[in-house]
C-alpha cells in the first residue's frame, strides 16, 4: 500500500497509482477513489483502484501470478448471472462451473480465498471465483464475504499501456481518503466545517418555513427531492398502454452510480385467461419513490384489469385476482365475520 513518503514519484505510471491521482481511458478522465489490496492465502497479491468519472464508478485490478494481470471490471447483479448462484453456493460451498452473462459463456478457472484491506483500513475475508470465456480475455468474478453477501463484477483484461495521460495528485496521503492533518490545517478545517454546519443550519430553517421538506408521520426520515424524473414505474404502465390486463410487480431494486433503480416484472393476461410474465431493463427512479417502496420488494405496484389502472401497493396477484370470481370465492367464516378468499382447483 503506498504511504506518504512514496508520494513523489518521479514517473508516475499506472503500476503505481495512488488517491486522486487521475488518467485517460476509453475517452474519459477518472480519478481514483480508494486504493485497497487484497492478501491470498496461496501467496499472491492483489490491488484494486476504485475509480470514477462523472457518476460511473469501476475498478482497476493489478493481481499478481506468474505475470501481472490487469483488468478493468464493473459491479454487476448477481441475479443476472444465469444460474442461482446464491443457491448453488449454499449448497456446494462454490457456484457453478459454468455460468452465463449477456450470453457469454464462462467456465470457472480457479478458487482463491484471502483478506481484503480496504482503503479505511478495514479488515474482511472472502472466497472469489474467477470465471473466463474462450477467449480468456472476459472475466467474471463471485465474491462470497464473511457475511454471507455474494458480489459480483465483469470486465476484461486490459494493457497498462490502455491508460494515459496520468497525473499524480498534490494531495499528500496514505492510498485513501482519510487525510493526515497538522494542527494549523486541522485548526481551519474545524472552521471551515462549523461555517458549513451553521449555513446548513440557516438553510434547513428556512426551508421547512417554506415548506420545501417533508417529513411523513409514519417515520422519522426527512425527504430531499429530487430534480422532476419519469419514474421508472410510470414509463412501464406507458410502455403497456394498449394492454387491458396486467400486474406489475417490483421484482428488485439498486443504487447504481448513485442512481436509484428498480426493476420490475410484468404479468400481461391474455383473452384466453394465459399469462405471460416479462421483466424489464432496470428503470431509473427519483429517490423519493425509492424509499416510499423499499420495503415492497416482491409487492405489486400497479395493477390493470379490463382497461382500468389501479396504483396501490399491495400483496402480489391482490389487486388482479382477490375479489375476481373467475379466480375463486369469498367463504364466510362461521365462528366469526369475516371472509377467506379461496381460489377455483
Amino acid at each position: 500500500m503506498p504511504n506518504a513518503s512514496e508520494h513523489n514519484r518521479p514517473n508516475p505510471d499506472a503500476s503505481n497509482l495512488d488517491y486522486k491521482d487521475t488518467f485517460d481511458f476509453e475517452g474519459k478522465t477518472w480519478s481514483v477513489e480508494e486504493v485497497s489490496t487484497y492478501n491470498w492465502q496461496d501467496g499472491y497479491f492483489s490491488k484494486e483502484f476504485k475509480v470514477r468519472s462523472g457518476y460511473t464508478t469501476r475498478y482497476l485490478c493489478m493481481d499478481e501470478d506468474d505475470e501481472w494481470i490487469i483488468s478493468w471490471v464493473e459491479e454487476i447483479q448477481t441475479s443476472d448471472i444465469t444460474g442461482d448462484v446464491p443457491r448453488a453456493i449454499s449448497r456446494n460451498r462454490q457456484p457453478p462451473q459454468q455460468v452465463v452473462y449477456k450470453g457469454i459463456n464462462f467456465d470457472l478457472d480457479e478458487e482463491s480465498r484471502g483478506e481484503y484491506r480496504g482503503g479505511d483500513g478495514s479488515i474482511e475475508r472472502l472466497i472469489n471465483w474467477d470465471y473466463f470465456d474462450q477467449s480468456e480475455q472476459k472475466l467474471l468474478s463471485i465474491e462470497e464475504w464473511d457475511d454471507g453477501s455474494i458480489e459480483s463484477y465483469f470486465g476484461r483484461i486490459i494493457q497498462l499501456t490502455d491508460l494515459s495521460n496520468i497525473q499524480q495528485s498534490t494531495t499528500q496521503n496514505s492510498g485513501n481518503a482519510f487525510l493526515e492533518q497538522d494542527n494549523n490545517s486541522s485548526s481551519v478545517f474545524t472552521w471551515i466545517i462549523v461555517g458549513v454546519i451553521g449555513f446548513m443550519t440557516l438553510f434547513f430553517n428556512i426551508c421547512s418555513r417554506s415548506g420545501y421538506t417533508t417529513n411523513t408521520e409514519s417515520t422519522n426520515n426527512t425527504y430531499s427531492y429530487d430534480a422532476p424524473i419519469e419514474e421508472g414505474l410510470d414509463k412501464v404502465i406507458k410502455t403497456y398502454a394498449t394492454e387491458p390486463n396486467y400486474t406489475i410487480l417490483l421484482q428488485d431494486m439498486d443504487l447504481q452510480n448513485e442512481q436509484p433503480v428498480h426493476k420490475y416484472q410484468v404479468i400481461l393476461q391474455a383473452a384466453d385467461s394465459s399469462f405471460t410474465s416479462v421483466e424489464t431493463d432496470w428503470q431509473p427512479i427519483s429517490s423519493k419513490f425509492f424509499v416510499e417502496h423499499e420495503n415492497h420488494l416482491g409487492m405489486e405496484l400497479a395493477t390493470k384489469t379490463n382497461g382500468t389502472l389501479n396504483k396501490s401497493t399491495a400483496p402480489a396477484g391482490y389487486g388482479q385476482f382477490i375479489g375476481n370470481g373467475a379466480y375463486g370465492t369469498w367463504e364466510e367464516q362461521e365462528q366469526d365475520t369475516t371472509r377467506n378468499w379461496r381460489f377455483h382447483q
